[in-house]
């Protein structure tokens, strides 16, 4: 006797049977794969390599088994839930292969959707804002559409487990033995890969910690003792009395471009030139390595901390302390009754926080014009308080701030931040020829 069918639909809604058994062994051999790629997955592209799956996920045996002994009523909806979950940890590794590439570190799911708009507002200056509006709706569609098909993958993979109910459950049994003494081995067949593999678990265990309310108390503790908060101002920065002081951040080069055997040569040889034509003039110079709070993307966290003295590797203890009355490099130069100025085109809006971290005078992406381009303002991508393209050359910024009032009423006294662009031209002017030139002179 043939079983009633509406039995065995009792794991999901949709039928079961087909009038093409082909087609739908395919298209539940595609939604097995797809749930095992979505367990398996690494969140660093450098480890998405056909090894990474050579292992089976403990959550896949878990899963399947609790699924098998649901009631019937229940397992539709818990399916369905289950595949959503799933869909969500699928979209949260692919935003971490995006961090890691540009921040070099996963994505933070509290403190990181603020940097979204400063992405749209970086991809609408490079490939135009219909484009990127466009970009934004493929990724809305395709985060949809993921969520949607493991759901029905998992509500699939369910029924045909519950169609096959013993086989299912013997299933279970004979790979659960092999795969608890894999675990208890730590056999591995590509190295540094478990056969045991418990991913998900370990994945989510090792999410970001950034925001935890712990965090910002020790944050806050630490940002408090300051030893320097009540010094008077004319005991601070002495042995610079008199002397004009510039902080200069040169982004996006690194220790890579003096140690990298491929970019080190020419570096270096600028770098031993400029110190010959320094020594001829009566200066000195030291180098040293400092330890980054960020990498990548994200440089106003290294910007932070060093001028904070705090250790400032997420948004959240950027905002805190900007917030804070914590004393800065910046505050201490006011404070010894140095004008304090930066010179930031990387800024492309308002910054309320430069008044509390001791600036007197920000020169931002407004301030600053690139010749040749009809005195346009030119911003760049560097994402202090926003960002955009195509970006000021460095000397541009430069030789702006030398032009400015400021520079040219008192040199005396005067501290310049400034913060490089950290990018080449992403559109690069075109050139109209000398015919053109030519032809388009007025009579003098």
């Amino acid at each position: 006797m043939r079983p009633d069918r509406r039995v065995l639909d009792q794991a999901g809604n949709d039928d079961i049977t087909s009038t093409h058994p082909f087609a739908a062994n395919l298209v539940s051999a595609l939604a097995c794969l797809l749930v095992f790629f979505e367990l398996l997955a690494p969140n660093e592209f450098s480890r998405l390599t056909p090894g990474a799956f050579v292992s089976v996920p403990l959550e896949a045996l878990l899963g399947v088994a609790f699924l098998l002994v649901l009631p019937a009523k229940a397992r539709p909806v818990v399916a369905t839930l289950l595949g959503l979950a799933l869909g969500l940890l699928a979209l949260m590794k692919i935003l971490d292969i995006g961090f890691f590439a540009i921040l070099a570190r996963p994505f933070d799911p509290v403190m990181d959707w603020t940097l979204f708009e400063d992405g749209m507002r970086f991809l609408a200056g490079a490939i135009g804002p219909f484009a990127a509006i466009g970009c934004l709706a493929a990724a809305v569609v395709f985060s949809t559409a993921l969520l949607i098909l493991t759901a029905r993958a998992v509500r699939r993979l369910t029924r045909l487990f519950v169609r096959r109910n013993a086989a299912a459950s013997r299933a279970v049994v004979v790979i659960a033995v092999p795969w608890l003494a894999c675990a208890i081995l730590g056999t591995q067949v590509v190295p540094g890969v478990r056969v045991a593999a418990a991913s998900t678990a370990v994945y989510l265990q090792h999410r970001p910690a950034a925001a935890r309310p712990q965090d910002r108390e020790s944050f806050a503790a630490n940002a408090a003792a300051d030893s320097f908060a009540n010094t008077p101002g004319k005991e601070l920065l002495t042995g610079l009395r008199g002397k004009d002081v510039i902080v200069v951040f040169v982004e996006s080069y690194g220790r890579s471009a003096i140690e990298d055997p491929g970019l080190a040569p020419p570096v270096t040889a600028v770098l031993d030139a400029g110190n010959r034509q320094l020594r001829a003039a009566g200066f000195g110079s030291r180098s040293a390595f400092l330890t980054s709070p960020t990498a990548g993307g994200g440089s106003w966290l290294a910007h932070g901390t060093l001028l904070s003295g705090l250790w400032i590797d997420n948004q959240q203890r950027y905002d805190d302390f900007a917030a804070s009355q914590r004393l800065t490099l910046t505050s201490a130069f006011r404070r010894a009754n140095w004008r304090t100025v930066g010179v930031m085109p990387g800024n492309d809006g308002p910054w309320p926080q430069s008044e509390s971290l001791g600036y007197d005078r920000i020169y931002d992406a407004e301030d600053i014009t690139a010749p040749g381009l009809a005195g346009q303002p030119c911003l760049t991508s560097t994402p202090c308080c926003g960002s955009s393209t195509p970006s000021t050359p460095d000397g541009t910024a430069r030789r702006s701030w030398q032009r400015s009032p400021w520079s040219q009423a008192t040199r005396r006294g005067s501290r310049c931040r400034d913060s490089s662009s950290g990018a080449t031209w992403v559109m690069a002017p075109s050139s109209t020829g000398w015919r053109r030139q030519m032809t388009s002179q007025k009579p003098s």
